[in-house]
């Protein structure tokens, strides 16, 4: 006996159950698919991390790089200003030897 659409009840069971099989994997491939997606947002996340973690590594090993070019600037300032103090230092012993044998000469040559 057929129902209001004409169909036996066994195929509108065996309908219902193509149905309910259509349904079923329509929604296993959805959560498959939200699944897939939140493992790829979750990936660009920790891409993201990653790569934040590396850019402060190279800003870390920028700035280490800085401090140290800057201590040997610090240092080669330093150095050379000893090596003028020393040269001065030579030039006024060497204006003051003169100076004192001048004197000398001087005193001698009194009357």
């Amino acid at each position: 006996m057929g129902n209001f659409f004409g169909r036996s009840t066994t195929e509108e069971d065996k309908h219902k159950e193509r149905l309910a099989a259509i349904h079923q994997r329509h929604e296993e491939e959805k959560r498959r698919n939200q699944e897939n997606h939140e493992q790829k947002l979750r990936k660009i996340e920790e891409d993201g991390r990653m790569d934040t973690l590396r850019r402060r590594e190279a800003e870390r090993r920028e700035r280490e790089n800085f401090n140290t070019l800057r201590q040997l600037r610090r240092l080669e300032r330093h150095q050379e200003e000893q090596a003028q103090n020393a040269a001065h230092d030579a030039t006024m012993e060497a204006l003051e030897e003169q100076f004192r044998r001048r004197v000398e000469e001087l005193n001698a040559n009194r009357p």
